[in-house]
């Protein structure tokens, strides 16, 4: 659970991306 866990760090900085799952998790603006 690594993967995952770079893409939360990423979203709580304000920047989604995507490199666990690229088809779960898609290019979403928050």
């Amino acid at each position: 659970m690594t993967l995952k866990l770079s893409v939360y760090q990423d979203l709580t900085r304000g920047r989604i991306r995507v490199t666990a799952e690229p088809g779960s998790w898609t290019a979403k603006n928050c």
